[in-house]
């Protein structure tokens, strides 16, 4: 069965550029593996992703993820059954949002809380999948547009 998970997290320490460019390559070389796909947001010293699956994939990298002592404080948004994907073109997009610029942050202020990290969508997760998908779609949509210009 087809699911996605979203949870947040608080790193243990910040991470620097390319600790998190590692992660993220770590984490797409195993998606691919297992057919996962989805996107991880760095903010603040905090975590925000979406794994996309089948359900068996996605909580064995679930109980994965809750051992791993780079962070803490992990909670899950939501669980659910889907029919499709929301990203099925990423094994693991990845944005570290602390390089936004003042452009991006009011493009993306309707879907970010009041608090430095992403702890404000617990009390609203679908705001999290919508901001999830928005930068899935702009990264997809640049992509697309620098291949264009070379």
């Amino acid at each position: 069965m087809l699911s996605n998970l979203i949870y947040i997290s608080q790193a243990v320490y910040p991470f620097s550029n390319e600790e998190l460019v590692n992660l993220a390559r770590q984490s797409q070389q195993h998606n691919t593996d297992k057919d996962i796909t989805g996107m991880l947001l760095y903010k603040n010293q905090s975590f925000m992703q979406l794994l996309e699956g089948q359900e068996a994939d996605i909580l064995e990298l679930m109980a994965k993820i809750k051992k791993d002592q780079r962070h803490t404080r992990i909670r899950v948004l939501f669980f659910e059954s889907v029919k499709n994907r929301s990203m099925p073109y990423w094994s693991m997009g990845f944005y570290y949002m602390d390089d936004l610029d003042d452009a991006d942050i009011k493009r993306y202020e309707q879907y970010l809380q009041p608090t430095a990290d992403f702890s404000g969508f617990e009390e609203e997760p679908g705001n999290a999948i919508s901001l999830l998908k928005q930068f899935a779609t702009d990264i997809h949509v640049q992509a697309i547009q620098e291949d264009a210009m070379s």
